[in-house]
């Protein structure tokens, strides 16, 4: 969701205010990613479930999150970004709320999902508002802004969930959400006003393909969290779970790269510059993100550190 940047050199109050609410909402979808990293001796205990099972906490919120990002382009089209991104951050409320309500693992991993498909599209559009926002010459600070707050949130994490956990309860991980939630919505909604929806694309939409994705994504992510645990392919679930992960991959590229109206757009690839940042953000995000997982579940397990 790219357009036309403006002419004009100067960016307004209103534009800078308008980013910093579109950050804030940012901000609070990729701490979600790791706070509850280290608390999950915490909610083990008060969900009654084992070290495997409440690892599945992280695992749904990203199955959510990674279906949600490549829709979340046709979405902000379909209803305009404002629109979308108060939406998107009203959801992310509402899920936190239940997500500090579950009363088993069941209902967390639920809510967790939620929570994770609502918060998908708050960083992609924080980044694609830039290009609408802002002229040519402000994009590469205004991008420098936006990758730095993702960094921040995810290293930040671990650390701010365990000490509200150790200070408040675990629901509180959650419950902190609320009002800079709210304030995301007001304020989006008050200040950002760059696109208008396209209603006219909503026959277009790409069923099929919004279907593959979801298995595709979802099924890798459960593939690579659980394989190791459970031997691979010993294990028939995972074997089937391959093969759905290769078969669904396999359709969905060929059903976007054939459909007139894709709901991901994977000819942008072909773009040099694009396909490199994307590589070189691929790197990075392995990096920085692997770390912040690995950390917290190593010095709770091995090293029996406390949240």
């Amino acid at each position: 969701v790219v357009g036309p940047a403006p002419t004009a050199e100067t960016v307004s109050w209103r534009h800078w205010l308008g980013f910093s609410v579109l950050l804030v909402g940012q901000f609070m979808a990729v701490l979600d990613i790791q706070i509850v990293a280290s608390s999950l001796g915490e909610l083990r205990a008060s969900l009654g479930a084992t070290v495997e099972e409440i690892a599945l906490i992280q695992s749904t919120y990203l199955v959510g999150e990674v279906i949600m990002i490549p829709l979340s382009a046709w979405l902000a089209r379909l209803l305009s970004i404002r629109i979308m991104f108060a939406g998107s951050a009203a959801l992310f409320v509402v899920t936190s709320l239940l997500c500090a309500s579950a009363w088993n693992l069941e209902s967390m991993l639920v809510f967790r999902a939620m929570q994770g498909f609502c918060a998908g599209a708050l960083t992609p559009l924080s980044f694609a508002t830039i290009f609408f926002m802002f002229p040519r010459s402000k994009h590469a600070i205004g991008v420098a802004i936006a990758g730095m707050i993702t960094t921040m949130g995810i290293t930040l994490g671990p650390v701010v969930g365990g000490w509200v956990t150790l200070t408040f309860s675990w629901h509180w991980i959650f419950l902190m959400n609320v009002v800079p939630g709210f304030i995301v919505v007001f304020g989006v909604l008050a200040l950002i006003d760059v696109d208008r929806p396209q209603l006219h694309i909503l026959p277009q939409i790409d069923i099929p393909g919004v279907i593959l994705a979801g298995l595709f994504l979802g099924s890798l992510v459960v593939l690579f969290d659980k394989g190791p645990e459970n031997d691979w392919f010993d294990t028939p679930w995972i074997t089937r779970l391959f093969i759905l992960m290769v078969v669904s991959g396999l359709l969905f590229l060929w059903r976007e790269l054939t459909y007139r109206y894709p709901v991901v757009e994977l000819r942008l690839f072909t773009d040099k510059a694009f396909a490199a940042g994307c590589v070189c953000s691929f790197v990075l995000g392995a990096a920085i993100v692997g770390s912040a997982y690995l950390s917290p579940a190593m010095l709770s397990t091995v090293g029996h550190f406390n949240s």
